[in-house]
């Protein structure tokens, strides 16, 4: 089993605690990557510092989050069979940024994570690659640089998809619960150690430069990448 999240000592850090804030909708402190080497050590900070009302929900947060999404499927997909078991490609031609919208404005949930394909990432680089290759090349340099502003602000427009893990409403149900927990709270979800750790393990994993799966994270699983 892997024993460190492989996170480097420069922004993974801030952007892995500005997660565990959202998911969990605390704040924690800001000596707590310097007090913390393990995933247990954020844990045990993020359960002292939930407040007792989130403790005592009785809801299940994935039931509940599963009937959220299929309010919005049924909106936007009206002929679509929401079960748990139904696969994402079902949804068609379904705009995600669209879907992740209205995830957040009428569900009140935080939107699943998406990401670019991988032509996007091919586009992006080039936009970047091509004033340095017109200076190689002893081409017109501000011309360069103006094309690359106007292709990495098109760039924006690529459409995201859902990762590739996420195959059926299930998976995108469990990866939307993970990170909503507190909001799923309020609404009378549980939230005790089991929930909060099954969510802190998502969120490592989704930060984990190693690709591991929630499964593969303990409680002594260290932070920082220790090489």
């Amino acid at each position: 089993m892997p024993s460190t999240l492989g996170l480097d000592d420069d922004l993974d850090p801030t952007v892995f605690c500005m997660d565990v804030e959202a998911t969990f909708d605390l704040t924690l402190p800001e000596d707590t990557f310097s007090r913390c080497k393990t995933v247990g050590d954020i844990f045990q900070i993020v359960l002292e510092r939930l407040p007792e009302v989130s403790k005592s929900g009785e809801g299940c947060a994935t039931a509940m989050c599963f009937y959220s999404l299929r309010r919005v499927l049924r909106q936007m997909v009206p002929h679509l069979d929401v079960r748990p078991s139904t696969p994402v490609s079902a949804f068609g031609r379904l705009p995600m940024e669209a879907f992740c919208r209205r995830i957040v404005v009428h569900e009140r949930l935080n939107e699943p994570e998406l990401v670019m394909p991988g032509w996007g990432y091919v586009a992006m680089i080039c936009a970047i690659a091509l004033p340095f290759l017109a200076m190689a090349v002893k081409w017109p340099v501000l011309p360069a640089f103006l094309a690359s502003g106007v292709m990495v602000w098109l760039c924006r427009f690529i459409p995201r998809r859902l990762p590739a893990e996420v195959k059926t409403v299930g998976d995108l149900v469990r990866s939307v619960a993970s990170r909503n927990v507190a909001r799923l709270a309020g609404k009378g979800a549980r939230l005790g150690p089991k929930e909060v750790w099954s969510a802190l393990c998502h969120i490592s994993a989704a930060h984990s430069e190693l690709d591991l799966h929630p499964h593969q994270i303990r409680a002594d699983t260290l932070l920082l990448d220790t090489a």
